[in-house]
């Protein structure tokens, strides 16, 4: 099921992508996540290191009951 969640670009914007469009995460010279997509769309630079990116958006989280 797909996924959206807003992230924060390093220029301050909130963009909205799907969680199962994304193709790569790299790590940029300075410690920040750059997220590709399949869309063909450029790669987004987000303020994130790629450990906290992942906890934030791409982790399962379990339902409590």
């Amino acid at each position: 099921m797909s996924k959206f969640v807003s992230i924060e670009t390093l220029e301050g914007k909130s963009l909205w992508i799907n969680t199962e469009a994304i193709t790569r995460l790299e790590m940029d010279d300075d410690g920040n996540t750059v997220v590709y997509l399949s869309d063909g769309q450029k790669p987004v630079a987000t303020p994130y290191d790629t450990l906290d990116f992942f906890m934030l958006f791409l982790s399962p989280k379990k339902d409590a009951d």
